[in-house]
């Protein structure tokens, strides 16, 4: 018997855990004759389901930094308006305090 576990130590999602090891039965000739014939297809969608996992993983973590990103920059320009706001209505309010006066 031969087990296989394909690994990727870069993909950050625990989900990986998940894939069971492949196990191949049979005799030593049996598995030498067609041993990467029967592994060819499961290691190919394994291998393609962690790198699936890891891309998918760096675009969260993109998306939540642009996200952050995007939400200061409106929080910044909130900030500019209130203060544009401010200063206009002290300027006008100090104007009309002048023409009372």
């Amino acid at each position: 018997m031969v087990s296989i576990l394909v690994e990727n130590d870069s993909c950050g999602d625990k989900a990986k855990n998940l894939i069971p090891p492949f196990n191949l039965k049979g005799t030593p000739e049996e598995l030498d004759e067609g041993f990467f014939a029967h592994i060819k297809q499961p290691v190919r969608t394994a291998t393609g389901l962690l790198s699936n996992l890891e891309n998918f993983m760096k675009q969260v973590e993109l998306a939540q930094a642009n996200s952050a990103m995007e939400k200061e920059k409106s929080t910044k320009e909130q900030k500019d308006k209130e203060s544009k706001n401010r200063k206009y209505s002290e300027a006008m309010l100090n104007c009309y305090l002048y023409k009372v006066l």
